[in-house]
């Protein structure tokens, strides 16, 4: 028995040892590290964080991948290799281990905030692999950025809730926030995109949720320039990453309860927070997002977007609404999953309109590469929103034209004329990419903007 009284701490010591020896943390400093959001980084080693959606990224040599962060109870989403592999509940814990028996081939490790809490910043101190490795280069960051600034839809707020009342049991609201499955996480993902998701609940353009007047001495807008919302009034570096779009979305605590602001206000600080945006992004897309249904939200966002294009000059304002059908099921009234589907929808389809973007990834090399890369037998060019193909060789000038998009999916097809010509009407087509031919012509690809 005294044996193993005194064998028992050396055994643990040794446990200990070997577990030192098994893993080794690379620092957060690591150049091989890709973030995205807004990071405190003035210490490189401590990089700290809080808004929601903000992503740690790298790939690295299996079996093993964690990370040493402090966030008092936060959650987090962790993506291994593109897919969903599990959920962190952060607590009082700073070491986590998510995999101790990958393959040794190179793997990539998202790790995404998916709670909200302004008042609680995280400090990330580097990722656990095995010993003895290196992380390998990351992934390419996508070329397209959109920011996404709003309230609790935005933010995902108890979208993962099974009905509308999370206040039990007691954490239930924080557990079931899930940004990366609101609109902006889905958007985000369908076009392959870097994004900053800038998101408060209950903030209002002029007012907060509740507000006993018509305007709040902190709505969104004294919130907007910070890097740790509540924790800290350090500014964010807008010169450090610029956007292609902005997509905003604000009003539903304006105007959801009484007193509401005047139209005058509302209208006029919505338009100092557009004169805002293009201070810190010169000529950036802006897309304003309203509730629909043509209630005085809706109507007020409609005179704005105008009055941004054909007052104020700036042509690339556009507006989107809600859809019809949305059932608010998520905690508290919120957007569920499905409705957060359906706008996404939307949304997509009024940025591939009026960005010409469509939903695969902008990497530079030529979809037409998974096609014949035979041109020599056709041409073509788009006039006035139809696009005219001419079929040079006499003997493929019977055979049927097909129409594809950027998935290979057939959309319509055509047999030339006797003079080898024949077109598409593309009016009603998003904007996006388009082929024309087949495997004896070969293929022509055009860029359609509507």
């Amino acid at each position: 028995m005294k044996l193993h009284y005194i064998c028992l701490p050396f055994f643990m010591a040794l446990v200990f040892l070997f577990h030192l020896q098994a893993d080794v943390l690379i620092p957060a400093n690591d150049k091989r590290i890709n973030y995205y959001g807004r990071f405190d980084l003035t210490d490189s080693l401590k990089p700290r964080f809080n808004w929601s959606g903000a992503t740690i990224e790298a790939s690295f040599p299996g079996p093993v991948i964690g990370m040493k962060l402090e966030h008092q109870d936060a959650y987090y989403d962790i993506e291994i290799d593109g897919k969903f592999d599990t959920v962190i509940s952060t607590g009082n814990q700073k070491d986590f281990i998510f995999k101790k028996n990958l393959s040794p081939q190179i793997h990539t490790v998202r790790i995404r905030l998916r709670s909200e809490n302004h008042y609680s910043a995280a400090t990330f101190h580097g990722l656990y692999i095995a010993n003895g490795m290196v992380l390998n280069n990351p992934p390419d960051k996508p070329l397209r950025k959109i920011e996404f600034i709003g309230d609790s839809h935005t933010a995902g707020y108890g979208v993962e809730s099974p009905d509308r009342n999370c206040s039990n049991p007691s954490g239930m609201l924080n557990k079931t926030t899930n940004t990366n499955k609101s609109f902006a996480g889905l958007i985000t993902q369908r076009f392959h995109a870097q994004s900053i998701i800038v998101a408060w609940s209950g903030a209002g353009m002029v007012r907060n949720y509740g507000a006993s007047a018509k305007r709040s001495p902190d709505p969104f807008p004294t919130q907007y320039d910070k890097i740790l919302g509540a924790v800290s009034d350090k500014k964010w570096d807008y010169s450090s990453w610029k956007p292609d779009l902005v997509v905003v979305n604000l009003g539903t605590n304006d105007y959801s309860t009484t007193p509401n602001p005047d139209d005058s206000m509302y209208i006029g600080d919505y338009h100092r927070f557009i004169d805002r945006i293009y201070s810190n992004y010169p000529g950036v897309s802006i897309l304003c997002v309203s509730s629909g249904n043509g209630n005085t939200l809706d109507r007020n966002i409609k005179k704005i977007v105008s009055d941004e294009v054909t007052v104020r000059n700036h042509p690339n304002v556009f507006y989107a609404a809600y859809p019809n059908g949305m059932e608010y099921t998520g905690c508290d009234w919120h957007p569920s999953i499905s409705d957060n589907v359906k706008l996404a929808n939307v949304l997509t389809d009024t940025i591939m309109k009026k960005m010409a973007w469509d939903t695969i990834p902008p990497t530079g090399v030529s979809v037409i590469s998974h096609y014949q890369k035979v041109f020599s037998k056709i041409n073509g060019r788009v006039e006035k929103k139809t696009f005219k193909i001419i079929v040079n060789s006499f003997e493929s000038a019977s055979e049927k034209i097909l129409l594809l998009n950027v998935r290979g999916e057939v959309l319509d097809s055509r047999i030339p004329g006797g003079n080898g010509m024949c077109s598409f009407d593309l009016n009603d087509f998003c904007s996006g990419i388009y082929f024309a031919g087949n495997n004896k012509t070969g293929w022509i690809s055009t860029v359609f903007r509507n």
